[in-house]
């Protein structure tokens, strides 16, 4: 059910863009599907650069057997991620605005991902004070 709400969310965002692009006023250039396509890569190149650093930083607190089960359960994770973003975009599947889908289905899982490891550093830190 999330995932339909997903990709409904961005479906009624990309059709928002398109009707802003109709506007007879607008100062920015018109935005293509391929702009928006773009826009959405770099949205989630950003986010997968932020999970990273947390991962990084969580790990880095971690030894022995905690530190092999983050990983096993991070590896598990990506895999998920990938596989639900592709569930949320397949209606769209060769269609030019599966990329735009399939991005902002990898950045949000991504960001909840990001905001999973903050409260988990979150909580390491605080037992550790």
């Amino acid at each position: 059910m999330r995932g339909k709400w997903v990709s409904w969310s961005v479906a009624l965002l990309f059709l928002g863009f398109t009707l802003a692009d109709g506007s007879a006023d607008q100062e920015e250039p018109i935005q293509t599907q391929a702009d928006r396509n773009a826009i959405a890569a770099q949205d989630y190149q950003a986010a997968d650069a932020e999970l990273n650093q947390s991962y990084e930083a969580l790990i880095s607190l971690l030894e022995g057997e905690e530190r092999q089960m983050l990983i096993k359960a991070e590896t598990a994770w990506i895999k998920y991620r990938d596989a639900e973003a592709e569930f949320e975009a397949y209606g769209w599947t060769g269609g030019t605005a599966y990329p735009l889908i399939y991005m902002s289905s990898l950045t949000s899982l991504t960001q909840s991902r990001i905001d999973e490891i903050k409260l988990i550093l979150e909580d390491i830190k605080s037992q550790r004070e």
